[in-house]
């Protein structure tokens, strides 16, 4: 569970070390949490996508703010994804965020086969028209191996760490209450974040971005 007095105390103390923002995003979300979301309106949020919600990030999201001040670019606000915490928009379900009620499949860390690498284009040789053949017809298999919406099934996207990487929160399923990295725009897939060799969920997450950035020289 969070323990929101000490979070509080946390940001408060980030906030006064880095008037001038220097700590990576912090400019987006300038260290300010969004109001608070009532039981009511997280109740019916798990009633529409079918999911129980971690109790650690339902803890933050009615007690301390609907997402804002946070790692990278800041915490989603609940029900949105997008570049960073103050430019985020509702996700509807489909290619993106398909189904957070399914089980989340992914138990390690994953990426596309090598077989799948292997069939990337190699162009030396090939005419412009060739080329940009080649690469849509890559593109298009890699988007549908890839970014498929069923690749990330159970879980809500929370964090953009820019250059369309992410991190999402498991919500359905044997990992629910882990936070995972997807940093598939890079070709390296996803991935548990972990502190040693465990897997940590919200809670950890979140403090443990306000502890790295305290020890900070700013």
């Amino acid at each position: 569970m969070l323990d929101t007095v000490r979070i509080k105390e946390k940001l408060e103390k980030l906030a006064s070390r880095d008037p001038k923002y220097k700590v990576f995003g912090a400019y987006a979300h300038k260290y300010v949490l969004f109001p608070r979301l009532s039981e009511r309106t997280v109740s019916a949020f798990e009633r529409k996508w079918r999911v129980t919600l971690p109790a650690d990030y339902r803890q933050f999201l009615t007690e301390l703010g609907n997402g804002g001040a946070g790692p990278s670019y800041g915490v989603f606000k609940l029900g949105e994804e997008g570049d960073s915490a103050a430019h985020s928009k509702p996700f509807r379900g489909g290619a993106f965020v398909r189904d957070p009620s399914k089980p989340f499949v992914h138990a390690k860390a994953w990426n596309l086969s090598r077989s799948v690498w292997k069939r990337k284009p190699e162009t030396e040789g090939m005419t412009t028209a060739q080329e940009d053949r080649a690469w849509a017809a890559w593109d298009k298999k890699r988007t549908e191996d890839y970014w498929r919406g069923g690749v990330m099934n159970g879980a809500l996207p929370i964090c953009h760490l820019g250059c369309a990487l992410r991190q999402w929160l498991v919500v359905s399923g044997r990992r629910a209450g882990e936070v995972w990295n997807d940093n598939r725009a890079d070709d390296q897939g996803i991935s548990p974040v972990k502190q040693g060799k465990r897997h940590i969920g919200f809670a950890e997450w979140y403090e443990g971005w306000l502890d790295a950035s305290l020890r900070r020289r700013l």
